[in-house]
């Protein structure tokens, strides 16, 4: 399999852009770049300038938040992180290191938006998604804390 290959197939899967298609997804996959790392290795650190959105192939990331003491959370393969500030640009809340060999590609945050920017049908698929995964997480954690949100 190509990398090209590789990454269409991963990004179409990813909550974001489930729904994005045809020469959209293409333009897409001509964004993303294979990026590894072993365990150990920090791929950002909280308070750092984002600048990727990463998708994982194979492996396994641990997301922290500043100073803390335990992972917030693992992400593996098939998933994705980084993708907040195409929303939100602010610095990165949490540090996120491989815990074991791990291939993701990662897409440019500021390529990715001038790609929204020039393909309106596209940009308005990808925000429905994400409100749609965005929603999900809210209503998952409302339940975790019972708290009725909404």
């Amino acid at each position: 399999m190509t990398k090209a290959s590789q990454a269409r197939e991963l990004l179409a899967k990813i909550p974001m852009f489930e729904h994005v298609s045809g020469g959209d997804l293409d333009a897409l996959v001509a964004l993303a770049e294979p990026h590894d790392a072993i365990a150990g290795d920090t791929i950002f650190r909280a308070g750092d300038k984002p600048d990727f959105c990463y998708a994982i192939a194979l492996g396994c990331v641990e997301l922290r938040m500043r100073d803390a003491e335990h992972a917030a959370m693992r992400i593996g393969t098939g998933q994705w992180f980084g993708a907040l500030p195409i929303y939100r640009e602010e610095p990165r809340a949490v540090t996120a290191s491989a815990t074991e060999v791990t291939h993701m590609f990662r897409v440019p945050l500021d390529r990715l938006r001038r790609l929204l920017d020039e393909r309106p049908a596209m940009a308005i698929q990808v925000h429905r998604d994400a409100a749609r995964y965005f929603a999900f997480l809210i209503y998952e954690l409302a339940g975790q804390l019972k708290h009725p949100f909404f």
